[in-house]
């Protein structure tokens, strides 16, 4: 799995460190994002499948190629996985009340 080259992902981790970068964090950053990609690439597939579904059923032809709508709904789900407002109020909440050693809120703190 060796087909990204190391030269670009390198360059991205100089952007944000300007100290020297081992070979080994940039090989590393490299293979996280090969599986990042290949994730991506399954869903996209299952959402490009389910599209076409979708559209025999409504009786339109099916699509041939992977189109950017599939990717888009798939990168967007995924953003929103991450980014999930319910879930990060709730560790957020938790930690609240985790780093007052009495008890009370940081609301009521300030």
């Amino acid at each position: 799995m060796e087909f990204l080259p190391l030269k670009p992902i390198k360059s991205i981790l100089q952007k944000y460190h300007h100290g020297d970068i081992s070979v080994e964090s940039v090989v590393f950053t490299r293979d996280v994002l090969i599986g990042i990609t290949e994730y991506f690439a399954q869903e996209a597939c299952k959402e490009f499948l389910e599209r076409n579904k979708r559209r025999q059923l409504q009786g339109l032809p099916i699509l041939k190629r992977l189109d950017k709508t599939s990717i888009k709904t798939v990168g967007e789900r995924i953003l929103n996985q991450i980014t999930n407002k319910n879930i990060e109020d709730e560790v957020g909440n938790r930690n609240k009340i985790l780093l007052c050693r009495d008890g009370a809120t940081n609301e009521e703190q300030t």
